[in-house]
């Protein structure tokens, strides 16, 4: 696959994992790895899968990978390739979805390694999403959505920290529809999810930001899309199943990005996992970015 100088990661989700490409110009001093485990302490440990007894979503825990990823960089006039890959790990824990990612340098010309290197870890990095405490039976029913249980994990806060050191928290009120689980069978499916879902009117506000499309405080309007995929694609990649999970905050691709939100990802599952995560960036550098199995 082949893409444009700014790498732009899902995630995976995300899916998506994921990370998005920072287009910050603040000087952030001493760069220190990312660590789940300083952003987790601080996150609510509530078993949410005790309160929704149903749902089979804690058994995510999965890593996905792309194939070789090779794109164009520049000094000067002086374009070169750069080949690099990536990795996702995805797990639920008892009240928290975490999504690590990382992007790793496979071959650049000696006099493009620093700024590939560069890229790629302000691609990597963490997400932290908060689980909606309670029914999800209930709170789905509250948003005009009754027959969805357990097939859409709904956070209410995001905390993203990036491989270059910067973090952003943006909490979601009604909570943000996030991710389809890969681990309902698939009558659960065919009942919550025969026609999809639109989640429209949800706020986002940001607490602390690293993007400069938004601003410490801010209130953006948003919503969520959830669609089956079309059959074709879903026969071609020997899936069960799979979902397209779109999200719009402030009618622009840029904004949703700064919130640590993919734009548009699509999710095929097999028994019980996922097997292949698309993601569309809505940039015209970076179309797409494949994750496997």
């Amino acid at each position: 696959m082949r893409i444009g100088l700014h790498l732009f990661i899902s995630m995976i989700a995300l899916l998506a994992a994921c990370g998005q490409d920072k287009q910050s110009k603040r000087s952030t001093g001493k760069k220190t790895p990312p660590q789940i485990d300083d952003i987790r302490q601080n996150a609510d440990q509530t078993n949410v899968f005790q309160q929704n007894p149903t749902c089979k979503s804690a058994a995510i825990n999965q890593d996905l990978r792309t194939d070789t990823i090779v794109y164009t960089g520049k000094k000067g006039l002086f374009k070169y390739d750069v080949k690099a890959n990536s990795t996702v790990h995805i797990q639920a824990g008892v009240g928290s979805l975490e999504v690590s990612s990382q992007f790793n340098l496979v071959e650049a010309p000696s006099s493009g390694r620093d700024e590939a290197n560069n890229i790629l870890r302000k691609l990597s990095g963490l997400r932290l999403g908060d689980l909606f405490r309670g029914s999800w039976e209930k709170f789905y029913s509250e948003q005009s959505h009754p027959t969805v249980k357990c097939s859409v994990f709904p956070i209410v806060s995001m905390t993203e920290r990036s491989g270059d050191g910067t973090e952003s928290v943006v909490s979601f009120s009604p909570a943000l529809p996030y991710l389809v689980s890969p681990s309902e069978d698939m009558a659960t499916y065919q009942t919550e999810l025969a026609n999809g879902m639109i989640m429209k009117n949800i706020k986002a506000t940001v607490t602390k930001r690293n993007d400069d499309n938004v601003t410490d405080g801010q209130v953006i309007d948003g919503q969520v899309s959830i669609q089956k995929a079309p059959q074709n694609s879903i026969t071609q990649y020997g899936a069960d199943t799979g979902y397209t999970v779109i999200v719009d905050f402030g009618g622009s691709f840029e904004i949703t990005a700064a919130l640590g939100l993919l734009y548009k990802a699509t999710y095929y599952i097999k028994g019980g996992t996922f097997i292949k995560v698309v993601v569309e960036t809505g940039n015209d550098k970076v179309p797409t970015l494949e994750y496997k199995k």
